[in-house]
């Protein structure tokens, strides 16, 4: 089934393009929408492998939700905009169960619209429930190493001049690895102090969201591994999957066993959509 583009216009006045790909049985269990990575700094939000999709399609609606990206926004706004395709599936398919997923920085959204929507389930991919974590605060040691030669103006040339919703991580990354090996991540995101609530689920917060399957490498050099512990420890029903690895984004690249993965989503997935048909 062709794609379904829809437009929604923030509060403030700007477009977000968002493309929904209607699940390919006829009668969908549900629908996913999804949050793309990146530290909100870079990443493009169509970024899932067709394999992938095509594993999650087969009986779920997928909505590709954008946001716009920092530092040209905050990310009070950029909750803002996440919230808005919640708003849009509610539209579309409000009769079905919702469930949101992300990836690294695109998990965090998922928890934040979990916390303020009604969603049925999360699929937590290598993120985080909060930004006041001790690795997030100081400078990164091995991105300091990467970036020793960059300078503060280069890292300007990379500011647009108006909001962006895409941009390849290739082209960006440096600005995310500058920012956190400047411990100035949270500059350009525009938030003042780490410890507002209104960027931290709090453990009561986080046992009242519903069903989460946490997908997270054991040695993430990115996001602390112990994020998902924390996750895991409050959020009442979970299902952890450990990745034996040192990679962050181990699923940027298909293989055998990041599709058996992908195949746990559905099933975890199917298991909750059978919850909410029995009610």
């Amino acid at each position: 089934m062709d794609p379904i583009h829809e437009t929604i216009i923030s509060q403030d006045g700007y477009q977000l393009n968002i493309k929904v790909l209607p699940s390919l049985e006829d009668k969908a269990k549900g629908s996913i929408i999804y949050y793309h990575g990146g530290g909100f700094l870079a990443g493009v939000p169509d970024d899932l492998p067709n394999t992938y999709l095509n594993i999650l399609n087969k009986q779920y609606n997928i909505i590709i939700a954008p946001y716009r990206l920092a530092p040209e926004v905050n990310l009070q706004r950029i909750i803002k905009d996440a919230c808005q395709s919640y708003d849009l599936t509610h539209q579309l398919y409000g009769d079905l169960p919702i469930f949101v997923f992300g990836r690294s920085a695109g998990a965090y959204l998922a928890f934040q619209i979990a916390s303020v929507k009604e969603v049925s389930g999360i699929i937590d991919f290598y993120g985080y429930a909060r930004i006041h974590v001790p690795q997030f605060l100081r400078s990164h040691a091995g991105y300091k190493k990467l970036t020793a030669s960059i300078t503060a103006q280069l890292i300007d040339t990379m500011i647009q001049p108006k909001p962006i919703t895409s941009i390849p991580i290739q082209q960006r990354y440096i600005l995310y690895l500058y920012a956190r090996a400047n411990g100035s991540w949270f500059k350009f995101l525009g938030v003042e102090h780490s410890t507002d609530s209104s960027y931290n689920l709090t453990p009561s917060q986080l046992k009242a969201l519903p069903p989460t399957l946490i997908v997270h490498s054991n040695q993430d050099p990115d996001v602390p591994y112990s994020e998902s512990k924390f996750i895991e420890q409050h959020i009442t029903q979970t299902k952890r999957i450990t990745i034996q690895s040192e990679e962050h984004d181990f699923d940027r690249t298909t293989s055998p066993s990041n599709e058996e993965i992908y195949n746990e989503v559905v099933h975890f997935l199917n298991n909750l959509s059978e919850v909410n048909d029995e009610y």
